[in-house]
């Protein structure tokens, strides 16, 4: 265990103990488990960071030419790939920072050549694309919701990384700002009504989900996205939030919905080789 590489170290979110085939509680891959729907049936709150990359890509500096990138993808996560697909993913995650992680920041936070690159793929690899795997199966047979973390994007070199949702997990309800309860409020309204929304007899301003309705997840439809009206780039907090088949509101800032349209199709492109080349 001492020999194992850390959760900083050269080879990122590639951890030995990720979870795998042990042909005793995991039976199949977990990807070939929910395709063949052997996964429990109950609604399920499903998200993560917008920048969940970024903390596992501090150490890799030296990874800062095009061959170095493919050679990054090929050695430590898909060895068993051919040189075309390494090149599609490549092709999927371009070398231009306006297109890496911290996303929407333009041309900042590139710590050295191929630091937003390789931030994009490796939150994308562990969290992003399985996140919508995940989703896209089972939204089939019970009803799931989907949130994204915004906040903190302005954070030099890191963006909305990961762990940085637990300020509003975690905050002392004493806390100066007072904390956002929203995730608390979700969880609870899930574990009691089975819906993360306000139940409709609560009164308005009780809850920071009011005056907003979170629909279930669907291809390409809504997520809970949370985010700061001084760092949020495109403006969504300033915009009445239009939902297909939904809602039409102005939410409470800090709290909007976006579409999970984002890289579609380079998420799609790693699904299916992490399908081909199981994790």
């Amino acid at each position: 265990m001492d020999l194992s590489s850390g959760t900083f170290a050269y080879g990122g979110l590639r951890f030995v103990y990720a979870p795998g085939t042990d042909y005793n509680f995991f039976t199949k891959d977990p990807q070939q488990l929910l395709l063949s729907g052997d996964y429990a049936k109950v609604p399920v709150i499903n998200g993560g960071n917008d920048d969940e990359g970024t903390l596992f890509s501090l150490v890799q500096a030296n990874v800062t030419t095009e061959a170095d990138f493919l050679a990054y993808l090929s050695g430590v996560y898909l060895p068993l790939a051919n040189s075309s697909e390494i090149a599609a993913v490549a092709a999927a995650y371009p070398a231009d920072p306006a297109a890496g992680s911290p996303f929407n920041t333009s041309a900042l936070s590139e710590l050295y050549p191929n630091f937003k690159r390789i931030s994009a793929v490796q939150g994308d690899i562990s969290f992003q694309a399985t996140r919508r795997f995940l989703l896209s199966i089972i939204h089939e047979t019970q009803p799931a919701w989907s949130f994204l973390y915004k906040r903190q994007k302005l954070t030099p070199f890191l963006g909305s990384f990961h762990v940085s949702d637990l300020e509003v997990e975690t905050v002392p309800s004493d806390a100066a700002p007072p904390p956002d309860f929203t995730y608390y409020d979700s969880l609870i309204n899930l574990a009691v009504f089975l819906d993360p929304n306000n139940p409709r007899d609560r009164a308005d301003g009780v809850s920071p989900l009011s005056g907003i309705h979170w629909p279930k997840w669907t291809p390409g439809g809504a997520l809970l996205t949370y985010v700061d009206a001084e760092s949020d780039p495109v403006g969504a907090t300033a915009n009445p939030t239009t939902i297909p088949g939904g809602v039409v509101a102005t939410p409470p800032r800090g709290l909007v919905l976006t579409m999970d349209t984002f890289r579609g199709d380079a998420m799609a492109l790693l699904n299916r080789l992490f399908l081909k080349y199981p994790f």
